[in-house]
């Protein structure tokens, strides 16, 4: 397959670019212009609008085309554009020293990764103990200084449902029609699960399908997601961790089971 040059901001948005799930980008890449370059460098793994895949490159490709346009990186962007007019205090990249003790530890090391670059990462300077308080993510870590699209923010469980209020229209923060867009079914034709604009939409398999037919969503590798409901008002924030010390299976089923005990608690 050719590389990424035709892939729209649009297709990697709704993860149908054809982009590869995860690379590990540091081993050959550091800063942001080396990332975006070796990105762009990547065979495409599927044809663009085909069918649907999670990608981290495209994530970061979208966050490198942000920063371009803005000329401000995505951490002064968040603060400026998210973080004031949402009021959020605790909900930043890159946690200074004092937050430490409220970070939750996640991977000893980056174990998991790697496993997963082989012989190609012998010679890698690896983290070795326990990560509390930075990106567990080695591509946001190693080589974007903590800052990326794809992963990096901390937060608290209250600020992500504010944030998620805003994405609900219960804060004048979004225009309409770009949460009408962002919230629509952007495959264009593309086989798999519907996509927003980056976000999960509602179907039978999803981890918060229990809670209704307009629902929406996200995950994070480490054990997070984030679902709501429009219907019901309703956020639903999880805050877990299958990574410490080692990365563990299971959190596909745990989530569902979380959210299917979450709505009837509350009627």
């Amino acid at each position: 397959m050719p590389p990424c040059g035709r892939v729209t901001v649009r297709e990697t948005l709704a993860h149908t670019g054809g982009l590869a799930a995860w690379k590990a980008l540091y081993l050959g890449a550091r800063g942001r212009e080396a990332v975006v370059e070796a990105v762009a460098r990547l065979p495409l793994e599927g044809r663009p609008g085909e069918r649907v895949g999670y990608s981290d490159p495209g994530v970061m490709l979208v966050g490198a085309a942000v920063e371009g346009a803005t000329g401000k990186r995505l951490d002064v962007l968040f603060e400026e554009h998210v973080a004031r007019p949402l009021r959020l205090q605790r909900t930043r990249f890159c946690p200074p020293a004092h937050w430490r003790k409220r970070c939750a530890a996640t991977e000893r090391g980056n174990g998991y990764e790697r496993d997963l670059a082989g012989r190609a990462g012998a010679d890698f300077p690896w983290r070795e103990g326990g990560i509390v308080g930075e990106v567990h993510d080695g591509n946001a870590h190693y080589a974007l200084e903590g800052v990326a699209a794809h992963a990096g923010l901390f937060s608290s469980a209250e600020e992500v449902a504010r944030g998620m209020e805003a994405w609900l229209g219960y804060r004048r923060w979004i225009p309409e029609a770009y949460r009408t867009e962002a919230l629509s079914d952007q495959r264009g034709g593309a086989e798999g699960a519907p996509r927003g604009l980056g976000w999960m939409l509602y179907h039978p398999a999803a981890f918060f399908a229990f809670l209704g037919p307009r629902s929406f969503g996200h995950t994070g590798f480490t054990g997070t997601s984030v679902a709501a409901d429009p219907d019901r008002g309703l956020v639903v924030v999880l805050l877990t961790n299958r990574v410490h010390p080692q990365v563990r299976e299971g959190i596909v089923e745990f989530r569902k089971a979380f959210h299917e005990m979450v709505l009837p608690s509350i009627e």
